[in-house]
């Protein structure tokens, strides 16, 4: 099959499985291993919640853009020097949701929680919760 149609496929299946999901996250993380762990850690925190693993912001954003949605959630991977690497519409894009970031230098942002690895699952859904339930409480 042609690589222009696999993309036009899974970008289908991805639009598909956004749009029936009631929590839609969003893993930026390089490490398949990881992301996998935390896919399945956050899964549990709703009913018809779709994690998907990209391993750039630029993945993440052109996925959701081409689905028409946004993520309810972004959880995001420093690099080794504790920096969030993207271009400035990614950059951009990220300031919009609300993020967990994982061993970031940069510690700023309102609707940012902050996580150093090694971390607990616990941990984990705790931030994810903080973001996903209680802010948008406080909020009401």
């Amino acid at each position: 099959m042609p690589e222009f149609m696999k993309s036009s496929i899974q970008h289908l299946l991805v639009k598909g499985a956004l749009q029936s999901a009631s929590m839609k996250i969003a893993i930026i993380e390089e490490s398949a291993i990881v992301a996998q762990d935390m896919m399945e850690t956050l899964s549990a925190l709703a009913q018809s919640v779709v994690c998907l693993s990209f391993d750039t912001i630029q993945a993440a954003r052109a996925g959701y853009e081409v689905a028409g949605e946004s993520p309810n959630l972004v959880v995001v991977a420093a690099d080794r020097d504790g920096v969030v690497q993207g271009d400035s519409d990614d950059l951009i894009w990220l300031q919009r949701q609300k993020v967990i970031a994982v061993d970031s230098r940069l510690q700023k942002g309102s609707s940012w929680r902050f996580l150093s690895k090694p971390f607990a699952e616990d941990q984990l859904v705790s931030a994810a919760e903080a973001l996903l339930f209680w802010e948008d409480e406080a909020a009401e």
